[in-house]
């Protein structure tokens, strides 16, 4: 039996993810963006490197009512920039 808890198979899982798209069609996010309507804050690291700045910036333009931020970080929410651009536009839509 398989230990779900095993570090090894949550890679092996989210690897099999990646490799295949997340199961979702290219530009599918993109087409589908134009119907958020809700005001939306796209938080963007300029060194993340799994998803491009074009690609926020694509997203911020398919969104109405977005606006795109772009500090010095990564991608990761833990980063200390992107975890305090987080908390504040939560504060602001709250």
């Amino acid at each position: 039996m398989v230990n779900s808890s095993d570090s090894r198979y949550k890679i092996m899982i989210e690897l099999h993810y990646a490799l295949n798209h997340f199961f979702i069609e290219d530009g599918y996010a993109f087409q589908q963006a134009r119907l958020i309507k809700t005001p939306t804050t796209i938080i963007h690291g300029s060194y993340d490197y799994l998803c491009p700045l074009s690609d926020a910036k694509l997203l911020q333009s398919k969104i109405p009512r977005s606006k795109l931020l772009i500090y010095d970080a990564g991608h990761s929410s833990g980063e200390v920039q992107i975890e305090a651009a987080l908390k504040e536009a939560t504060a602001n839509y709250s």
